[in-house]
Order: C-alpha cells, then sequence, then structure tokens
C-alpha cells in the first residue's frame, strides 16, 4: 500500500474523531503532518507543533499526498479541494453542502488531476451507502431510496413521540446534546438532508442536480399533535429524504412523512440513520447506524483513506441518459388548526379530511410547484405519496376521512 502524509482542515469534531481512530490504530503507514485550525491557542487533543494556522503549509509541502477536509465552510473547502487536487493530493472530504453545490466541478477535477476523492462520511456518518451502490450495486438500478439522513430532525421527532416534549422542548434537548446546532435552520429546515440526497442522487443515477432543483421540507412545522394524530393510526412521521425513477425520469423530496410500521424507517430513533435501497434485481436492502458523532463520523473518514490507499475506485451507476424532474404531482397531507377549506383550490384532487383534536387534516394531490405557497405558520406538509414508497393513495383514508 501507498504510504500516506496527510494534512487535515479542520479539527472539530469529525477532525478529532478521524485522528483518535487512527492514533488507536497505529498505522504505520498513514501519517498526519499538519493540522490547520481558524482559531489559535485552543486546546487541542493533539500535539501542538502539528497545528498550524495556514493553509500553506499543507497545500505547498510536496510531501502531503492527502488532505482530509473537514471544515464547515463551502466556499473555502471547494477552494482548498481544488487547489489541493491541481498539486496531485487526494481528498477525503465531509463537507456535504461543498459536495452537493461542486460536484460537477469535484468530478472534472478528479480527471483532470488523476487524484481519488471521497466522503462517505458527508452522506450518513458510519453507515456505508456509497460504497454499496459503488461496489456490490455497480450492475444493479436502483428503482428508489430513501433514507432518514438528518440525525437531529429524527431525534427531534422521536423526543416528541415517544417522551411526549413539544417541538420547542426536544429542539433545544438536542442543541444541548451537540446533535443540533444554535441555528438549527440547516438541520430541521431540511437542508442538510438534502446536500445528502443530491450527493446520493448522482451515485445511484449519476445526475448532479443542483440543490435548488430539490424541494425541501423541514420539521419544524410539524406540531405535537401532528405526531399524536399519525401514532393513534399506527404510523410514525418520520423526515425523510426520497427519490424514485420512473421510464428514466427521476424525482426526488426531502420532507416528513408518514411511515407505517411495515416500513424499516419506523423503529429508527433519536439521533440514528437509516437507507432503504431497493434494487431491480436484489429488491431491498435496508441499512442502520449512528448518523452522528465524532468516532462514527472519523470512522467513515478513515475508511476512505484506506480505500484511497489501495487505489479503490467506485465504480459508476448502471444508469445512463437519466433527467431530472423538478415538477410533479404528489400525494400529501396537510395539517392546520384552521379551517382546510381555503387551501381546496390549491390542490388538484382532494382525497378526504379529517380532524384530531385542535388540528384538521386535508389528504390530496397537489402540484409540487405549490407547496411553497403551503408555506404559513400555522400550517404543517406531510407526504404520503408513491414516491416514498409510504401509502397507497386509496389506504390513506376511509370514507369520510375518519382513519387513514
Amino acid at each position: 500500500m501507498e504510504p500516506l502524509n496527510v494534512g487535515i482542515f479542520g479539527f472539530g469534531c469529525v477532525g478529532q474523531g478521524f485522528y483518535e481512530i487512527l492514533s488507536r490504530r497505529n498505522d504505520p503507514t498513514i501519517k498526519v503532518s499538519k493540522i490547520v485550525v481558524k482559531t489559535p491557542g485552543k486546546k487541542r487533543p493533539v500535539d501542538e507543533e502539528l497545528v498550524t494556522l495556514n493553509p500553506k503549509d499543507i497545500l505547498d509541502d510536496p510531501s502531503i499526498n492527502l488532505v482530509i477536509e473537514v471544515t464547515d465552510d463551502c466556499e473555502a473547502a471547494f477552494e482548498i479541494v481544488s487547489e489541493a487536487m491541481s498539486k496531485g493530493k487526494h481528498i477525503v472530504s465531509a463537507n456535504k453542502k461543498m459536495i452537493a453545490e461542486k460536484m460537477d466541478d469535484l468530478v472534472e477535477l478528479q480527471e483532470k488531476h488523476g487524484v481519488l476523492m471521497f466522503y462517505e462520511s458527508a452522506v450518513a456518518a458510519c453507515i456505508p451507502v456509497l460504497l454499496t451502490v459503488g461496489t456490490f450495486y455497480s450492475g444493479e438500478k436502483i428503482k428508489s431510496f430513501s433514507g432518514i439522513l438528518n440525525g437531529s430532525s429524527n431525534y427531534i421527532l422521536s423526543k416528541i413521540k415517544n417522551d411526549g416534549l413539544s417541538y420547542e422542548a426536544a429542539l433545544k434537548e438536542a442543541q444541548d446534546k451537540g446533535f443540533a446546532e444554535s441555528d438549527p435552520t440547516m438541520d430541521v429546515g431540511g437542508f442538510d438532508a438534502k446536500f445528502k440526497l443530491l450527493i446520493m442522487l448522482y451515485h445511484v443515477y449519476g445526475i448532479a442536480v443542483k440543490p435548488r432543483e430539490v424541494l425541501n421540507i423541514g420539521i419544524d412545522k410539524i406540531s405535537k399533535t401532528d405526531i399524536e394524530f399519525a401514532a393513534s393510526r399506527g404510523f410514525s412521521i418520520k423526515h425523510l429524504a426520497s427519490a424514485s425513477i420512473n421510464n428514466e425520469v427521476v424525482s426526488a423530496v426531502v420532507s416528513p412523512a408518514f411511515v407505517p410500521k411495515d416500513l424499516e424507517h419506523y423503529s429508527v430513533e433519536y439521533e440514528f440513520n437509516s437507507i432503504l435501497l431497493d434494487g431491480e434485481y436484489t429488491g431491498k436492502h435496508f441499512k442502520y447506524g449512528r448518523g452522528a458523532g465524532s468516532l462514527p463520523t472519523g470512522l467513515a473518514v478513515y475508511s476512505d483513506v484506506k480505500l484511497i490507499q489501495s487505489g479503490f475506485k467506485l465504480q459508476e451507476t448502471a444508469y445512463q441518459d437519466v433527467n431530472f424532474e423538478n415538477s410533479y404531482e404528489i400525494d400529501i397531507c396537510l395539517s392546520s388548526s384552521e379551517s382546510v377549506e381555503s387551501f381546496h383550490s390549491d390542490f388538484t384532487e382532494i382525497y378526504s379530511t379529517s380532524s384530531f383534536e385542535n388540528r384538521n387534516y386535508l389528504f390530496g394531490k397537489i402540484s409540487s410547484d405549490r407547496l411553497s405557497l403551503l408555506s404559513k405558520e400555522d400550517v404543517s406538509i406531510i407526504v404520503l405519496d408513491e414516491l416514498n414508497h409510504i401509502l397507497d393513495s386509496e389506504t390513506i383514508v376511509t370514507e369520510g376521512g375518519s382513519t387513514i
């Protein structure tokens, strides 16, 4: 195996997790030479001689042949990765936003400079979904996939459902435990999960989709009553990132969804992540594991480093000439404390209405283009169509709307 001399950009949760695993492994073929940080004088579990504030100490060092980029700055990360690749350095990154937004550029840079780039940790931490897609499923056509890809949102929904907390109390607990940031918009707004979904779209279907093209609905409008309503009918509300292909056209969405007990995502709780793949030949394949945390994510980084060291390359998708559709009909449940009659004109088809405690529910089909117009303070949207493989529309409600 090729000896690797490593430079690390960023030494927070992920960077420290990787360094701890490397230290435990005592791998003589991988050496960390420099670690670039932003804040001087901070106490870190590493020899201070390795720490620098100057990116050039890594980028201009010809002996460093692999860069681990685990910062939280999209634009700065892309500049780092671009320059490192231009100098023949391989890349391992956990920066999901940078990868999702710059996928086309990153692929071009790898080909131009003959380097490798891996980013398993950017999708579902220690769940090796990209490795699975790029090896075992390399000759398989995946008809659809769905995933719980954001541990913060899943933690909040679990605390509301299982412990009876309000959304606000559950969010605060998630922040106190480090699962959610002080500004939780990226997590609860569905942006983090969308970036991860975009990375999967490239590896599953071979398409580089821009973030603006995928609809993301967060959990920030989901009420405790919504979750109780779902539970009273045997369902759980999960925040899913989902995609499917039909006649070589891909559709995708990130949204809260009604999940029945017989769907594997139902039992995934708290900060755990899950991925469900449905292949043409192999059927369903379910993966479950920790979606956050220093060591689980650090292990994914370490595994990518070892893959690069071996010269391994992921295989291309089995799909070719696939298109992406960002406007489509979708089945949803709209929830509001006000009358839902005023929303009837937004729907192309109404299935039924129902009520539970202080909330009113409208089940129907709507164009995805209209969903953003329904974003009001008291309105929550829950997806339940075939795109997510959740429910058949015929089983959404009984006549009269009394049950799902």
